[in-house]
């Protein structure tokens, strides 16, 4: 399903590209939000470049949501956990920065995004929810037609789809639970049980890479605040 698309007849005539406040708008309308602890609402999407690049797995953050937990965190007071001293201010603001330019794919919005469309490898929300890394990060699911595939859990929201399947039909997660190739699920208590019986167990699907893309503006402090905005003054 197509969220967005660049009208090309307007962008050969006048240069118009993807509106960002129409993007908001119609994630809003047309994509389940996944809450993050950290990032608050996060919508996931699969992207194409002006070349022809798809990019399957795209996760949208609001980006005054992550200026301000990295302006705190510039400008917070770190403390050992054992001498309870504070660390070092221009170390520690260091780190921070390190993290943010590498701790994952970055991909920028602008004019070269002409397509935005749901996303097939997206864990729908209430999946996500209810996954747990105790005590190990594997999990079974079962679909509305009551098959069972086994996941491993992973960094990001997207996962690799078992055949003929689709992520939105999951009724029901497993945490640290495994089908074998003889249909018996077993009970994981710790990461040993899992390779005990690797050689019998049935597939195990594994997240996918993703980029990350923030968008919106500082001047407001998540998702829900600043799609409010545009809701009303478009009415």
């Amino acid at each position: 399903m197509i969220i967005i698309e660049r009208n090309e007849a307007n962008f050969k005539r006048y240069g118009s590209t993807i509106d960002e406040y129409d993007v908001l708008y119609l994630l809003n309308k047309k994509v389940e939000p996944i809450y993050s602890v950290v990032y608050g609402d996060e919508y996931c999407a699969s992207v194409t470049l002006n070349d022809g690049t798809f990019i399957p797995c795209v996760v949208f953050r609001h980006i005054g949501k992550a200026v301000r937990l990295n302006y705190e965190a510039l400008h917070q007071i770190h403390y050992g956990i054992k001498d309870k001293k504070p660390y070092d201010q221009e170390f520690v603001q260091k780190g921070i920065i390190e993290r943010e330019l590498t701790a994952e794919n970055i991909l920028k919005f602008d004019s070269e995004v002409v397509k935005i469309e749901k996303c097939i490898y997206a864990m729908p929300g209430k999946i996500v929810k209810g996954m747990s890394n105790e005590p190990t990060h594997y999990f079974l699911v079962r679909f509305k037609d009551g098959s069972y595939e086994n996941f491993r859990r992973g960094e990001g929201l997207f996962y690799e789809v078992p055949v003929n399947k689709n992520l939105d039909n999951i009724v029901e997660i497993f945490n640290s639970a495994l089908m074998l190739q003889n249909n018996e699920i077993i009970k994981l208590k710790n990461l040993s049980d899992w390779k005990n019986n690797e050689e019998n167990l049935k597939k195990i699907h594994i997240a996918k890479p993703y980029f990350v893309c923030y968008i919106g503006h500082s001047d407001y402090n998540d998702f829900p605040e600043h799609i409010a905005r545009i809701i009303s003054s478009r009415k």
